[in-house]
């Protein structure tokens, strides 16, 4: 139950297709938080004091990467896409909104909300448990449920990057950037393809984590099956003193 004291947290859908938005908004508005709409990319932008960005289909004139880019730098709260696109294939469906796919995806959306709303993401710099992954971040160590993930440094890097952002939608463009730096441009599929080899590892290990491509906005990692009522996980972080692990409330003052 809502305590009356506190306000709802404010939730902010991006979509232009108004049919849709409408739609949206009253299958994913609760007591818990209030969701406003923005049917172009530029007045999201200038919109502030949000908790949460969903991004449906911005505006049709503009680059979706740019938009992405330019929310995640304005927002200052994570954006995640509306549609798992394992979910919801096609919009071209959108008239069909009592559909089975369509329902499902709202739900799911519901439930990637009340995630992001309720639990902290995970930090950066840190080795860490997180869930069933043991990570030691600055020297790219990965394992899952005590097996060694076999990463390169790249597939190292990718991985850190979006689970450091579980959930949210991560343009191309930003990966590439954090991933690769200043080095000189690689081909155009380079992330792809490392993208391509890490998923192959991390289904080998059997994890419940999956990347998704959002077309046209970039990359998400989901840390669950659609629908799993499992949390995202908690960040347990350590330190390594002298080859052990050492939690932060174990620590000396």
């Amino acid at each position: 139950m809502t305590d009356p004291a506190r306000s709802p947290r404010r939730v902010l859908l991006v979509e232009r297709n108004q049919d849709l938005a409408t739609f949206a908004r009253t299958s994913l508005a609760t007591p818990e938080w209030a969701v406003d709409v923005k049917a172009g990319a530029a007045t999201a932008v200038a919109s502030a004091g949000h908790d949460l960005v969903i991004v449906g289909q911005v505006d049709a004139s503009s680059e979706d990467d740019d938009v992405i880019t330019a929310l995640r730098r304005h927002a200052r709260c994570p954006l995640i896409p509306l549609f798992r696109p394992s979910l919801w294939k096609s919009r071209a469906a959108v008239g069909l909104r009592a559909s089975g796919p369509f329902l499902l995806a709202m739900a799911d959306c519901r439930s990637r909300i009340d995630q992001h709303l309720r639990h902290a993401l995970m930090p950066a710099g840190m080795g860490l448990d997180w869930g069933g992954f043991q990570i030691t971040l600055k020297a790219d160590l990965f394992e899952y449920e005590g097996s060694p993930l076999d990463l390169t440094e790249v597939q190292s890097a990718i991985a850190s990057t979006l689970m450091r952002s579980a959930g949210e939608i991560i343009p191309k463009a930003v990966l590439q950037a954090q991933i690769f730096g200043t080095k000189p441009a690689a081909p155009t599929n380079v992330l792809e393809v490392h993208i391509s080899r890490l998923r192959t590892k991390l289904r080998a290990a059997k994890t419940d984590i999956a990347i998704e491509h959002v077309r046209g906005q970039g990359y998400v990692l989901f840390w669950h099956p659609p629908l799993s009522k499992t949390p995202l996980p908690q960040p347990e972080p350590y330190l390594l003193v002298e080859g052990a692990r050492v939690r932060f409330p174990e620590l000396p003052g």
